[in-house]
């Protein structure tokens, strides 16, 4: 596992073949302080055109959230356009990216 500012966290790659975005990468993370044994917790997923392009987008999600102490009122984001949703909404992607 990488870490940042005492995170753990580790990115995995999941191949979806959509098009214009066929690889998504998901951020698991142990908080500081916490023992490195079971599940970790899921931070986010997003889409990208190179697995280099999706680890990008949700690596910099990851650190602008830890650097802003970890809100819990953090925004949820589309995972395909990166468009802010609304708090309330069950889908991980937005209208536009259905």
């Amino acid at each position: 596992m990488d870490q940042y500012q005492r995170y753990h966290y580790d990115v995995l790659f999941i191949p979806t073949g959509e098009l214009p975005k066929p690889v998504d990468a998901e951020l698991w993370y142990f908080p500081p302080g916490a023992l490195m044994t079971g599940t970790p917790t899921f931070f986010r997923r997003f889409s990208g055109s190179t697995r280099h392009d999706a680890w990008r987008l949700v690596l910099t999600e990851f650190h602008a959230w830890v650097t802003q102490g970890a809100p819990a009122t953090w925004p949820k984001k589309c995972r395909r356009c990166v468009a802010i949703l609304p708090a309330t909404s069950p889908e991980a992607d937005c209208e536009r990216c259905r």
